[in-house]
């Protein structure tokens, strides 16, 4: 006797998730946020592969000068290799002998191989090669360098800086920023000194010049050692220290003049009500 059938499961209650309507806002959102970090990736690997490439060109340019030097090589030798190398190679569009000078010459300008590491490598190869033709001075070539790298310009901004001659222009801008923050410092000293020290409640004398070198090392000192903000403070907080000695005159002074008035003193031991008056008028 053959069981009987089983009987058929209960159909479950249809549940289409796919019908469900996505929320406009968050799936930009999360579009926008896998965007960024493919983005981001992809900048990674370009700087990862930039830098090894700036790398590479460093150290033909150091062998190629290293070479030369110890052997008494020629400059024909880098057409040479320019040919070689290009057999080998020829995937790599940057072997010529024209950019085999270029890496002698980046490899020469840039000896400190931490250097070139840290800062120079994360420049894409154009812009070192801009640097290499438009600045000589080798403190003015890392300022460039540095600069790109930190606000990201292009090659086409980066000459434009150059040939607008921004490293002079800073420098005179930091100049005038040091001198300022140094005349502060002065005001400062004067302030809190006069206060302090000789009890002067009003600071009207010259300041001290002394010859130029020293004002400005002075005022550098104050600008990126001690900085503009903590000159204001002192101002703030000597200016108060004047105002808080000033009152305290006043009072006593105005107790002084009660008590000549109110006769709490012998007249012959009071202060001249006159001289008091022409005091308070004065602070």
């Amino acid at each position: 006797m053959s069981p009987p059938p089983s009987k058929p499961a209960p159909r479950r209650a249809k549940t289409d998730k796919a019908a469900v309507e996505i929320d406009a806002q968050s799936y930009a959102a999360f579009v926008g946020d896998l965007k960024q970090k493919i983005a981001a990736a992809r900048h990674r690997a370009g700087l990862s592969v930039n830098r090894e490439l700036i790398l590479l060109y460093w150290n033909i340019g150091r062998d190629i000068l290293g070479r030369q030097e110890r052997e008494g090589w020629g400059a024909k030798v880098i057409d040479r290799l320019a040919g070689d190398l290009g057999r080998a190679f020829p995937e790599m569009t940057g072997l010529s002998a024209r950019n085999l000078k270029y890496m002698r010459a980046f490899a020469e300008v840039w000896p400190d191989g931490e250097f070139v590491q840290q800062v120079v490598a994360l420049l894409p190869w154009g812009h070192n090669v801009r640097l290499l033709d438009a600045i000589k001075a080798p403190k003015e070539r890392a300022w460039y360098a540095r600069q790109a790298i930190e606000h990201g310009w292009s090659r086409n901004v980066l000459a434009h800086q150059i040939d607008s001659n921004l490293f002079a222009r800073q420098g005179d801008q930091a100049k005038a920023k040091a001198m300022a923050a140094y005349g502060r410092l002065i005001d400062a000293h004067m302030l809190a000194t006069g206060v302090l020290a000789s009890g002067l409640l009003r600071i009207n004398g010259a300041v001290v010049e002394g010859d130029q070198t020293a004002f400005e090392r002075d005022a550098l000192f104050a600008a990126f050692v001690i900085g503009l903000e903590p000159c204001e403070r002192a101002i703030a907080e000597a200016r108060y220290l004047q105002a808080h000695a000033m009152l305290r005159q006043e009072l006593e002074i105005l107790a002084q003049l009660k008590a000549v008035r109110a006769n709490r003193r012998k007249l012959n031991g009071a202060p001249n009500v006159a001289a008091l008056e022409q005091s308070l008028a004065r602070l």
